[in-house]
């Protein structure tokens, strides 16, 4: 785990950020969200993959979709619901549809159906187990076959679509599970969940802070259609949040932790600030005019 691996780095004691008054996280980005690619972003790296698969493609005939920009879209609305739930629910809306469940929207789009592919086709996009002795069209298949030629040239600008690489946004993707742990348990958002757990009494229910609310086992048992208690509880749990200010108090706490932490790594992240924006220019140039 990567919380244990780093939890004898204690930080010094972080510098006061403003606690801003805040019913959602809507306008608030925490200090970290600079030195990681957001969604648009990640969307630009499959694309330039999905193009520069197509390009290898084209070579042997054959053709190959290029990830649409409403997926993009659609990637970026789902990482806007997820952030805004990084503290607990605050879209009165969304809770009175789905209580603390996610919106059905969330799973995506069903993948668009590929066209059924020849035994030449996969071999040309996959490769096979020696490529050297495979040619197709006329042309020899690349090592790993057109999606393999593909991650190459990703990778020679640092890049890379495989899942679980970790590229230089590890350390900023540790930074903010750190943060968010270490908020959890400052004596100033329990005392802040303190007051909510007070607000909650107030009216009716018992939990000892929005998370503990958030996986009442009960919710589990509905499935996707929330009963009454459900969605008020929910409804509750946002009112409370509003009056005590909950998540401009752990937006400030956590922005705090992170700046500790980005003071201290400050070289390293300014050089993967500078790798990530030479890496967007490095995407566009690959592909040419068809970096859109």
């Amino acid at each position: 785990m990567l919380i244990a691996a780093c939890s004898s780095e204690q930080p010094t004691k972080p510098q006061p950020v403003p606690t801003p008054v805040a019913h959602s996280m809507t306008g608030l980005s925490l200090p970290i969200s600079k030195y990681i690619f957001d969604p648009a972003q990640e969307a630009k790296v499959e694309r330039a993959s999905d193009y520069l698969t197509q390009q290898c493609m084209r070579r042997f005939g054959f053709d190959y979709p290029v990830t649409p920009p409403s997926k993009a879209s659609l990637a970026t609305r789902v990482f806007t619901e997820f952030n805004s739930r990084r503290y607990g629910v605050t879209n009165r809306e969304s809770v009175l549809l789905y209580g603390y469940g996610l919106p059905p929207w969330v799973q995506g789009a069903e993948p668009r159906p590929m066209e059924k592919m020849s035994d030449a086709e996969f071999i040309v996009l996959d490769g096979t187990a020696d490529d050297s002795k495979r040619s197709v069209a006329g042309h020899q298949v690349p090592p790993g076959g057109c999606s393999g030629e593909a991650e190459r040239k990703l990778s020679s600008v640092g890049l890379s679509t495989k899942k679980g690489t970790a590229g230089p946004a590890a350390l900023p993707a540790q930074i903010l599970q750190r943060s968010f742990v270490r908020t959890q348990s400052d004596p100033r958002v329990l005392k802040v969940f303190q007051s909510w757990s007070t607000c909650m009494k107030e009216r009716g229910y018992s939990y000892e802070n929005p998370f503990k609310a958030l996986g009442d086992k009960r919710w589990t048992r509905e499935g996707n259609r929330p009963g009454k208690a459900h969605v008020e509880t929910a409804l509750a749990d946002i009112d409370c949040k509003k009056k005590t200010n909950l998540i401009g108090v752990e937006y400030a706490i956590e922005s705090e932790y992170q700046n500790t932490e980005i003071d201290r790594h400050a070289e390293e992240l300014a050089s993967i600030r500078k790798t990530l924006m030479q890496q967007l220019k490095a995407i566009e140039k690959l592909m040419g005019t068809n970096g859109s």
